[in-house]
């Protein structure tokens, strides 16, 4: 056993060997603090300025703080701004989830709660002009789940099928 004195805290501490050169805390506490320099007496109480990523307004602040925004409107705003962005730029402008891109329509009979329906649902229907029954699944063949060209889709009658056919197709090959 070694003893090393923390170098937060300054407390003497005890470590392996093995720890002798990696050491610096006595706990995670003392890590922690040391790190965010919230807590140490250096930090405490003093302010600098920052500029709000949205208006550029110049304000202070306190050290500890790692702020942003000048205050809770200007990122509101901005954050209603993230959104609309982030959906426009999705392709066709729905929204992505799990890597699928969902469109709003509350009109179809078999969307979600919410109103939307996967994207790659809508273009097979239109491709077989009727609608898919809730125990359909449309399969991406390159596996890139927000590529909806009817060429890169397949139907499969239900999900067991459709888990059939990736056991069959990740099957190791034998040589003989």
């Amino acid at each position: 056993m070694v003893k090393i004195i923390c170098k937060f805290c300054g407390k003497e501490f005890e470590v392996g060997n093995y720890r002798k050169n990696t050491a610096k805390y006595c706990s995670r506490y003392c890590r922690a603090k040391d790190a965010t320099g919230i807590f140490a007496n250096h930090w405490q109480g003093k302010t600098i300025d920052h500029i709000c990523n949205l208006c550029n307004k110049v304000f202070s602040a306190s050290v500890c703080q790692h702020t942003k925004f000048c205050s809770r409107k200007c990122y509101n705003k901005w954050q209603s701004l993230q959104v609309k962005e982030n959906a426009n730029s999705w392709k066709g402008g729905g929204t992505l989830q799990g890597g699928y891109v969902f469109i709003r329509n509350s009109d179809h009979p078999f969307c979600k709660s919410n109103g939307y329906v996967k994207r790659s649902r809508l273009v097979m229907e239109k491709h077989l002009k009727r609608y898919l029954t809730p125990i359909e699944v449309v399969h991406h063949k390159n596996e890139i789940k927000d590529d909806d060209r009817i060429e890169n889709l397949k139907l499969f009658a239900n999900k067991s099928a459709h888990t059939k056919f990736h056991h069959i197709n990740k099957a190791p090959q034998s040589n003989t």
